[in-house]
């Protein structure tokens, strides 16, 4: 059998093949590889493959493929993997041919995950001719990967080349998502449209970076130029990126996500947000909090659009069996201390009628601290559901009076809503907080302070990671009425 190193490398490189537009993109051709794999003696694949490659470009590519390996992370089980790269002796077919075939790339392509930068930062190259992963673990510099290579057995031929490391001025982080939105077809990288799915979860990774220079509460966005139809090309150096999403099967998933003796977080997005934005906004609140744990994220089909809200409230009733299987195989699979739930706006109402009749199972990971920022739900309701508010460590309400887009709902409707603070609402087991003085911001709508106003952030930061009930954080004070308020 060969190595751990030897088999992902392998596997990356058919990989690279599939997914290249042209075949100059390529470092080693298909039937070279398979040749190399079948006749290399043990420990020396590594050396055939190198001596197999021709040009200077595609040399540089695999020497920083070997330093990188570290970050290499197979999928599937090591004999599954070696099984594949065997198929085309064993089946005795030619090469081609069996590269040609849907079922062998979808084998493939669901074996590894690569780093996105692997090739795209090469000079000349274009980042759209490789459809790359990242790796799961996060790394925030190179030195795991160059020290990997330096313990590596990989042949004087290997060791004496410095590979050229790129710097990298931002933040790896993966969220492992599920959604009910539906699949566009496409070649390349996995896109999740505006429109409902299967009826079902589909469970995946996102792979996103945070610049260093990210300020704290920010989305930091390419900006269009003077041509409106056009954006400016975003740069993992400058801005929020996603890397890579990927289709998981939910074994996969589970297996990828397990964090024993550690802690999850959920962040369920509101109305108007797309599936890219919910994967930003939730790679910036875990980086902004410093969370350690596995960060996750449920996007259900929101349309994305302000004049779409009918269709989002529809939708979002839709959802709501979805996430309670989500929040389901969390709970019961990965294994994790506790977990953390933020929900936005809309999102609340799915999540609302899901802990309304939630039952924990025994050994099931308990939900710990929930956060409901700017509910847009009826408030007559949210009392109703608030009755089984003592389930959980605590529950937090984040409300105020100059929510824009809330003060709309309630228009629209007559009726007051739960993330309007006029009056906030107050209920046993429920921590409301009232954050008019400090939540203006989000373009004046102020209906995204949860993420956007500092000291919204702060005190989001006591509670998820110090578990913190308000009498003991910071900046906040009680009011004669029973809420709280930050100051």
């Amino acid at each position: 059998m060969r190595t751990p190193q030897e088999l992902k490398l392998a596997i990356a490189l058919l990989l690279i093949n599939f997914t290249a537009k042209r075949a100059s993109r390529r470092i080693i051709s298909t039937s070279r590889l398979f040749l190399c794999w079948e006749k290399a003696p043990a420990d020396t694949l590594l050396d055939f493959l190198l001596s197999e490659i021709s040009s200077a470009s595609a040399k540089r590519c695999f020497r920083k493929l070997v330093a990188q390996s570290a970050r290499l992370v197979l999928l599937a089980p090591a004999q599954e993997v070696e099984n594949i790269l065997r198929q085309q002796s064993e089946d005795k077919l030619p090469s081609q041919k069996l590269a040609r075939s849907p079922g062998f790339r979808t084998l493939v392509t669901r074996s590894v995950l690569l780093p996105f930068e692997l090739i795209s930062q090469q000079d000349d190259l274009d980042d759209s001719d490789y459809a790359f992963g990242a790796p799961i673990k996060e790394i925030k510099h190179f030195d795991d990967s160059i020290e990997y290579m330096r313990s590596c057995r990989i042949g004087d031929s290997l060791s004496s080349y410095s590979p050229a490391i790129e710097l990298e001025n931002f933040t790896r982080h993966v969220i492992h998502f599920g959604t009910d939105r539906l699949i566009e077809p496409r070649r390349g990288s996995l896109r999740f449209t505006d429109f409902r799915g299967d009826d079902k979860v589909t469970y995946g990774l996102a792979h996103v970076s945070v610049p260093h220079i990210h300020k704290e509460g920010y989305l930091e966005r390419p900006t269009s130029t003077w041509k409106i139809w056009r954006t400016r090309k975003q740069n993992p150096n400058e801005h929020i990126v996603i890397h890579e999403t990927s289709e998981l099967g939910l074994s996969s998933w589970l297996e990828t996500a397990q964090l024993k003796d550690g802690d999850g977080l959920l962040f369920i997005h509101g109305f108007n947000v797309t599936f890219d934005e919910a994967i930003w906004r939730a790679a910036q609140i875990g980086h902004d909090l410093k969370f350690p744990g596995v960060k996750l994220c449920y996007s259900w089909a929101s349309c994305g659009k302000v004049l779409s809200y009918m269709s989002d409230e529809a939708t979002i009733e839709w959802s709501a069996s979805h996430l309670r299987d989500f929040l389901t195989e969390i709970t019961q699979h990965l294994g994790l201390t506790r977990l953390h739930i933020i929900a936005h706006s809309m999102g609340n109402r799915a999540l609302l009628s899901v802990l309304e009749n939630w039952e924990d199972k025994p050994g099931a990971t308990p939900i710990s601290q929930i956060v409901l920022a700017a509910p847009d739900v009826d408030a007559g309701r949210f009392k109703q559901i608030g009755k089984v508010f003592g389930a959980y460590e605590q529950v937090t309400l984040y409300a105020s009076q100059h929510d824009r887009a809330i003060q709309l709902s309630r228009s629209l409707r007559s009726l007051p809503r739960a993330g309007d603070s006029s009056p906030p609402i107050v209920l046993d087991h429920l921590s409301t907080v009232d954050v008019t003085a400090v939540g203006r911001e989000m373009f004046g709508l102020g209906h995204s302070y949860i993420a956007t106003t500092s000291k919204v952030f702060r005190d989001l930061y006591y509670i998820i990671q110090e578990r913190l009930t308000p009498d003991r954080r910071a900046g906040i004070q009680k009011t004669t009425h029973g809420h709280w308020e930050l100051t």
